[in-house]
């Protein structure tokens, strides 16, 4: 699994980092494949940048889901919701990588999150769910089919 890592500009000497890990991953894997990569130590504050604010994720995902039409929602989660109920954001960011992995899509220079995709264990199975979603406006832009 190659995972990539862009930043802003203002942190240019990291751009370009990336961690290389072989699935499946565990807690424990995940972890250490995030600290393969030069930018994890942003995660502690890094020169004049302050400490991750890890809760901000769920603010970006709120954001994405009110972009998200009607049919998309329905399509992603079986039902029509007109917002994420707390159940719902708490187990889109409390991820348990014992039996599931989610990869998010940020356009380049950006904090909004266009697409979200989730791999999910079938227990007792060797098979997984995949469930994505992308943004609306960014359908039909190389990130999806039509």
């Amino acid at each position: 699994m190659w995972v990539p890592v862009n930043v802003k500009a203002q942190s240019a000497e990291i751009i370009g980092d990336r961690g290389i890990g072989l699935p499946p991953l565990n807690r424990f894997l995940a972890i250490r494949l995030i600290e393969q990569t030069k930018v994890s130590i942003m995660l502690g504050g890094f020169r004049h940048l302050p400490l991750a604010d890890l809760t901000k994720l769920e603010e970006i995902l709120v954001r994405l889901f009110h972009a998200l039409s009607p049919e998309t929602i329905f399509q992603r989660f079986g039902r029509l919701l007109k917002t994420m109920p707390p159940d719902l954001l708490s187990r889109h960011t409390q991820i348990d990588y014992d039996r599931e992995m989610a990869l998010v899509v940020f356009p380049k220079g950006s904090d909004e999150i266009i697409a979200v995709g989730r791999v999910t264990e079938r227990p007792g199975q060797s098979e997984a769910d995949l469930g994505m979603t992308v943004a609306d406006a960014w359908q039909c832009h190389g990130l999806a089919t039509c």
